[in-house]
């Protein structure tokens, strides 16, 4: 019986069971707090607490049953003071009218192997405290969902076995850092904010659907096949928005970087990113994303793909971005882009560099037009609005098939690749089917009505036909009215173009401009 209003029960043992239930416990206005310097299990059966303090440094308390807060008096209280608490599976009922704090560094786990517990209930958001450096934990081995009512610290999802679903419904705010761990298949459908410095860290064995992410500053990272199964993909759906940190997207086992570490299409997604309708937004912040499609005999298994009206990855100020692309496919596979930029798709940085790393088409057998960049469709475009450089290289696919029309880069929309202002503009593209029999190769290919600009900095255009014994593998062709290779003011154009082609291949052409096509500058080289 522990009425009196100044009661206060310490508990000091560093093992075993705390409290065994073998009569009643009357809390009145009590304090149970915990001190032990051990791992220890807090009770036997359910109990109720007015308040409960865990007091004991880098250990942890497991609940071993339900810990139900009494809401007799509203100074009930569970304070996590310094080390962790661990649920077990036992869900924590609080109290509406009752406070819970944690203090930092400390940490509350929630779920075990077996059992989906929730976050203590009832609590109201204005009276929950957690520290920005304290951590949640959803350990789980069964599906659970992450509850959106306090403001977490650190938010962590790293469930203790199989690969369950996570799930973030509701809108969740993070004063720390945010991350899931394998095995988790994260579901957020509520869209995540770390709204510190913190950063947001999605890791997955498979494919990932990321949602709405938005930190303040923080680096995201989204990396899928963390395994390295060669299937894992990223499906950009929600926007992605760092407001200055670094956003990296790709996959493997290890440390993405610039072209190293892909995400990997799948049965799920053949594309290995794709960017569908929605923004991924750095600011200042650097962006690195790579993706290969899906080794599948099926078409259309692209690297990275950014698609629709509202389809964008940008950077400000001096932002940059590197992507890298690269398509698959197996036996007659066609049509396999390592980079698309398509339906009004845009990439864009302005004083930040623009990098599409060497993206190359997938493809194999009797399969064609598996291009390294394509960009197509009205308004899509890649382009710098600054000071920013921008560089695209793409080199076409089916390497040893019969199939030809693979185009290192294919500029298939007005201003498909341009510089507004005084970003220098390289484009070099390598027509593809190297050792194959295909046709019509062409390291770069612009046709009617489209064009590649600059605004006065200097345009370095290099074009390779492909080595196959096809005929007609031009290193650059442009064609078709209005189809343009243009520069103002002082800017230069500086165009290397070598045919490709071996044994008897035929009509090579290093540049070939044809049927109303035009290539100009104003008071710069040509």
């Amino acid at each position: 019986d522990a009425t009196s209003a100044v009661s206060t029960i310490t508990l000091t043992a560093t093992s075993g069971t705390l409290i065994t239930n073998a009569g009643t416990f009357t809390q009145g206005t009590s304090e149970v707090l915990v001190t032990g310097a051990g791992s220890t299990t807090l009770l036997s059966a359910g109990t109720t607490f007015h308040k409960l303090t865990i007091n004991n440094s880098g250990n942890t308390v497991s609940a071993g049953a339900v810990i139900t807060m009494s809401n007799a008096s509203a100074t009930n209280k569970l304070y996590i003071q310094s080390g962790n608490l661990n649920d077990g599976g036992n869900t924590i009922v609080g109290t509406a009218n009752g406070t819970l704090v944690m203090d930092s560094g400390n940490t509350l786990y929630i779920g075990s192997s077996g059992t989906a517990s929730t976050f203590p209930t009832n609590y109201t958001n204005g009276n929950i405290t957690l520290s920005a450096t304290s951590t949640v934990v959803y350990q789980s081995g069964q599906n659970q969902t992450v509850s959106a009512v306090p403001t977490y610290g650190h938010l962590t999802i790293t469930p203790l076995a199989n690969t369950p679903t996570m799930t973030v419904g509701s809108a969740t705010t993070v004063a720390g850092n945010f991350l899931s761990n394998t095995p988790a298949n994260l579901t957020n459908t509520g869209g995540i904010t770390v709204s510190g410095s913190g950063t947001a860290t999605i890791y997955d064995n498979d494919d990932i659907v990321p949602g709405v992410i938005t930190t303040n500053g923080g680096a995201i990272l989204i990396n899928a096949d963390r395994d390295a199964s060669t299937a894992g993909s990223v499906n950009i759906a929600g926007a992605i928005t760092s407001n200055g940190g670094s956003i990296t997207i790709g996959g493997g086992s290890g440390t993405i970087s610039a072209g190293s570490g892909f995400a990997v299409g799948s049965a799920t997604q053949a594309t290995g990113v794709l960017v569908n309708g929605v923004t991924v937004a750095a600011a200042g912040g650097a962006v690195v994303i790579n993706g290969q499609g899906y080794n599948t005999t099926t078409n259309s298994n692209h690297g990275v793909r950014v698609t629709g009206a509202a389809g964008a990855i940008t950077a400000t100020g001096n932002g940059t971005i590197n992507i890298t692309g690269n398509g698959k496919g197996s036996t007659n596979s066609a049509s396999n882009y390592g980079l698309e930029v398509d339906a009004g798709g845009i990439i864009s940085t302005v004083n930040g560099n623009l990098t599409i790393s060497n993206s190359t088409g997938g493809g194999a057998g009797s399969g064609t037009g598996n291009y390294g960049v394509y960009i197509t469709g009205t308004n899509s475009t890649i382009k710098t609005t600054g000071s920013g450089s921008l560089s695209v290289t793409g080199t076409g696919g089916n390497g040893s098939g019969s199939g030809g029309t693979n185009y290192g880069v294919y500029c298939n929309s007005v201003s498909c690749i341009q510089s507004t202002t005084t970003g220098t503009v390289t484009v070099t593209g390598t027509g593809g089917n190297g050792s194959g029999s295909g046709a019509s190769n062409y390291g770069i290919y612009t046709d009617a009505g489209n064009s590649i600009t600059a605004a006065g900095a200097a345009i370095t255009m290099t074009g390779t036909g492909g080595a196959s014994t096809g005929n007609t593998n031009y290193g650059i062709y442009i064609v078709g009215a209005s189809a343009v290779f243009s520069n103002t003011g002082t800017g230069t154009i500086h165009i290397t173009a070598n045919g490709g082609g071996v044994t008897n291949s035929d009509s090579d052409y290093g540049l070939y401009v044809n049927t109303g096509a035009v290539i100009s500058t104003v008071n710069g080289n040509l």
